[in-house]
């Protein structure tokens, strides 16, 4: 093991400057790391040594940086490594100490040395700081790859140039048949003129013989032979009109099913079908709705297929047999729909009908009314009591409560609150926002968190925010909720400026779901890339066990934090001065969290009780 005297000068020659930094846990402890001379702290890394690291600290109390200089203290160190399942422990002492003047006051760079470290967990922190510095390497390789993909493309347009010439080739052979089908109807529809002409000689036929057998039924009751013969005449003219009216029956269907197969021929020379042979054997034909490097999407009669690339053997133009039985198979489903929706509209009639006839009377006493309760009802045992009054919201001396939801209702008030629908890409977070992770039940507004791929995020979780609904600019903000707390958790409660630039942010609450007895409190401030933040962790009880209210106090030159009532941090400088929108959300994985693991229990739900914004009364005029 190398001595102290030996590490300090390895510090400041092998240094590798980090592209990214990871938080590192300490507490200052006694030379024998019995005696504790500090609460926990909270560092981030700045470069990386093969024997330690520089860590850049706020709000370091100046007796313990003496101590740390003189050698009379060292650190324990948790460092949070973002390819590791665990913390790294480490002792470790101060090889230097640098106070940076023109920061916060308090935060200083040190320097540290490792005295008992894991040899393999030291070279893996090492060897991870070594790989980000090759991350440009892999740009180029990335632009090489990129190249390379453009000129497939171009193979590929080409290729699609040659189907769609083949396409406008087939098509106009499709024109050629609708010509003809249409000429077919037109003979149809003279067909169809002939018959009727000939029904309506036949009825004023019918209508003559009727006639002259009524007058002579009425002229000679003698001459019966004459009647029957009539009669025979009339009913043979009968038979004679029946078949003529089942013949134009089936003209005006079969014309009626040409003018539906010239529709979908229509509709299939419009969409531009295509023939796709699979490599295992198989053909599909149909539209190709979307096509990307590795996948085909097709649409069919019956839906959408997607196929792989790799599993194609050629796409070329269908013929006209094959679009013919196209147009066959589709006529045949919609045929199959519609009967389908007629019996289910005959489902729906029975049982309205049913549910009228299952209505019972619940008689009251002779001379009462009678009053009729649904059966369900009755056998349920429903009943409908008077609504609970909510409570009364308590007053906060010198305080004017201006914007509140208490979540009373059954649903979201979407006049407060926007909902987030999308994969945001920010912080290495891992969840889809989903809306249907966000509700109200029994009075508390839930985001669930759960293990469920959406968009290509294999977790969906919830977020609401008042952006374009309120904004404020000083005052309190109160939120109670009971939080998610798992590995790869990240619940925050939040606020961001109206105007939409990062930074300024200013941070009420977040937790990590591994240390669900932490709250991280933080303004974010300065211009990005050169933002700069002020921030403490308190440690408090289990938040993930029962509700607990956090509030933060905005005035013009300070910034207050306060959990269950008592005050635990508070700024004075680089207060922001704009209006201001509140975030609720779990963000899942990510930079602070870390991923989930086989640890991790889903679904997760953040409960919020009510979220209440005060502003400042005023005394004077």
């Amino acid at each position: 093991m190398q001595t102290p005297q030996n590490r300090v000068g390895l510090e400041h020659r092998r240094y590798i400057r980090l592209t990214t930094v990871f938080p590192v846990e300490f507490y200052v402890v006694s030379p024998d790391d019995k005696e504790l001379y500090s609460e926990f702290q909270q560092a981030f890394t700045r470069d990386v040594g093969e024997g330690g690291m520089c860590l850049e600290v706020n709000n370091l109390r100046d007796d313990l940086a003496s101590k740390l200089n003189l050698k009379s203290a060292k650190l324990r160190l948790q460092i949070n490594m973002p390819f590791s399942a665990k913390p790294i422990s480490a002792i470790a002492d101060a090889a230097w100490l640098k106070k940076v003047k023109e920061e916060a006051p308090n935060k200083y760079l040190i320097g540290v040395s490792y005295e008992q470290i894991s040899e393999t967990e030291r070279k893996s922190i090492v060897n991870y700081a070594r790989l980000l510095q090759i991350k440009p390497v892999l740009a180029a390789a990335a632009i090489v790859i990129l190249i390379i993909a453009v000129a497939i493309t171009g193979v590929e347009v080409r290729k699609k140039e040659a189907l769609r010439r083949e396409a406008v080739r087939k098509l106009a052979l499709i024109e050629t048949e609708r010509s003809k089908l249409s000429a077919s109807l037109q003979e149809l529809k003279t067909s169809r003129g002939q018959l009727e002409t000939k029904l309506k000689a036949l009825e004023e036929n019918r209508l003559e013989l009727e006639k002259k057998l009524e007058e002579a039924r009425l002229k000679a009751q003698a001459k019966p032979e004459e009647i029957a013969r009539l009669e025979a005449e009339l009913t043979s003219a009968k038979q004679k009109s029946a078949e003529l009216n089942s013949e134009l029956s089936k003209v005006a269907y079969g014309r009626k099913a040409m003018e539906e197969q010239l529709k979908v021929l229509e509709e299939i020379k419009a969409s531009k079908p295509v023939k796709v042979t699979l490599a295992a054997g198989g053909v599909i034909i149909g539209k190709v709705v979307l096509e990307s490097a590795d996948s085909v999407k097709v649409e069919v009669p019956t839906g959408v297929i997607t196929l792989r690339r790799d599993r194609i053997s050629v796409m070329s133009t269908p013929s006209e047999e094959e679009i013919a039985g196209l147009a066959r198979e589709r006529l045949r489903l919609e045929q199959v729909a519609k009967e389908a929706e007629r019996q289910k509209e005959l489902e729906s009639q029975k049982a309205v009908e049913k549910e009228k006839a299952e209505k019972i009377a619940a008689k009251k006493k002779p001379g009462k009314p009678v009053v009729f309760i649904p059966k369900k009802i009755v056998e349920l045992g429903t009943a409908i009591k008077e609504k609970i009054k909510p409570m009364p919201i308590p007053n906060i001396p010198g305080w004017k409560l201006i914007w509140h939801d208490e979540f009373g209702g059954d649903q979201l008030d979407m006049s407060k609150w926007r909902v987030e629908n999308a994969a945001l890409v920010k912080n290495n977070e891992l969840q889809y926002y989903s809306p249907q992770n966000v509700y109200v039940r029994d009075g508390k507004l839930v985001l669930k968190s759960e293990k469920k791929e959406k968009d290509g995020r294999p977790y969906t979780s919830g977020l609401v925010e008042t952006k374009g609904k309120f904004v404020f600019q000083y005052g309190r903000v109160e939120v109670r909720a009971k939080l998610p707390g798992t590995k790869g958790m990240w619940p925050a409660h939040w606020m961001m400026p109206e105007r939409g630039a990062w930074p300024p942010e200013i941070d009420i609450m977040e937790l990590v779901g591994s240390f669900p007895d932490r709250i991280h409190m933080t303004n974010h401030y300065g211009v990005y890339p050169h933002n700069r933040y002020d921030t403490k962790v308190f440690k408090g009880p289990d938040y993930t066990k029962d509700f607990h209210v956090f509030a933060l106090e905005w005035d013009a030159d300070e910034l207050r934090w306060y959990i269950d009532g008592p005050q635990r941090f508070s700024v004075k400088r680089n207060v922001p001065h704009e209006p201001f929108y509140i975030i609720l959300n779990t963000a899942v994985g990510g930079t602070m969290p870390r991923n989930p693991d086989e640890t991790t229990v889903f679904p997760q739900y953040h409960e919020i009780d009510y979220v209440r914004v005060y502003a400042k009364e005023i005394m004077d005029h």
